[in-house]
């Protein structure tokens, strides 16, 4: 199964504004998103995007539970030339 699949608050309630809230979207100078999904059990999965060509080493992000959190995926494309 692929990942993505077996991440259901990725996709489970992708049609109700309920299984979806901007955490951060108003950080233009930074160039940076930060959103988070839920599935119909309440599990969550948070995402942090930028088009920025530089990496954003320290930036700071404050979720809305405590925890401990694992970074699962880094995919970095560059467009730039």
């Amino acid at each position: 199964m692929p990942k993505y699949l077996s991440a259901k608050p990725l996709w489970e309630k992708d049609t109700s504004p309920e299984g979806f809230t901007w955490l951060v979207g108003n950080d233009a100078h930074s160039n940076i998103l930060v959103f988070a999904r839920w599935d119909e059990a309440g599990n969550r999965s948070y995402a942090s995007l930028t088009s920025h060509p530089v990496p954003h080493e320290r930036y700071s992000l404050s979720l809305p539970i405590e925890g401990s959190w694992n970074e699962i995926s880094i995919l970095m494309t560059w467009l730039w030339r």
